[in-house]
C-alpha cells in the first residue's frame, strides 16, 4: 500500500510540474537495516522506468556515512535518483564536507541550508557547526547548479519574513564572494 501511496505521490508531483521529490530517509524514517536499504533499492531499481516517464527525480535525504550513501546511491541509475544534501544534519553527524563530497558529491540533486551543532537541532545560521563557505566551495567546484532551500531555524520573535531576508542575504553573500574568486 505504501508502494503504490508513493507512486501516487509521484503521479500527482508530476502532475503540478514538480521536477524533484526528496525521500527523508532521517529519524524516523532513517533505514535501520540492509534488509530495509534493499527493499527500498529493489523498489527504485523496479520503478525507474515510471519516474522517467513522469521526469521525476528521487532525492535521499540520509543520514548514512558518507561511504554508505556513496554504495547506496551508486545502486540507482544516475537519471532519476540522487542525494538531497542537508548541511545541517551532516553538522550534527559530525561528516566532513569535503569527505561526502568525494563520496557522493557529484549525485546531489537537491541542497537544504540549514545549521545544527554537533550532535544537536536546528539553529539561526552563523550558530552551529556547518561551514558555509567550504560547502558552497564544494559544491561550485562539483559544478552544482540546483536549489538551494532555506530550511532554517524560525524567528523566535515571529518576524520571520526579516529572519529569512537575513539568511538569504548571508548565503548570497557567500556565494558572490566565491564566484569573484
Amino acid at each position: 500500500e505504501l508502494k503504490k501511496q508513493f507512486i501516487d505521490i509521484c503521479m500527482a508531483s508530476s502532475k503540478i510540474g514538480a521536477k524533484t521529490i526528496v525521500v527523508p530517509l532521517v529519524d524516523e524514517g532513517s533505514l535501520k537495516s540492509d534488509e530495509e536499504e534493499d527493499i527500498l533499492i529493489d523498489f527504485c531499481n523496479k520503478n525507474k522506468k515510471i519516474f522517467e516517464e513522469l521526469n521525476i527525480k528521487l532525492a535521499f535525504e540520509t543520514d548514512y556515512s558518507p561511504r554508505k550513501v556513496h554504495n547506496m546511491i551508486n545502486k540507482l541509475p544516475h537519471n532519476s535518483f540522487g542525494i538531497n544534501y542537508d548541511t545541517g544534519n551532516s553538522a550534527a553527524l559530525g561528516y566532513n564536507p569535503e569527505d561526502e563530497f568525494k563520496q557522493y558529491g557529484r549525485r546531489i540533486i537537491n541542497v537544504h541550508i540549514k545549521d545544527r551543532a554537533l550532535g544537536g537541532s536546528t539553529v539561526p545560521l552563523e550558530c552551529g557547526d556547518v561551514d558555509f563557505r567550504s560547502v558552497l566551495m564544494l559544491l561550485k567546484r562539483y559544478s552544482y547548479n540546483g536549489n538551494l532551500i532555506l530550511q532554517t531555524a524560525r524567528a523566535e520573535d515571529n518576524e520571520h519574513i526579516e529572519k529569512i531576508s537575513k539568511y538569504r542575504d548571508f548565503i548570497k553573500e557567500i556565494i558572490e564572494g566565491i564566484y569573484k574568486q
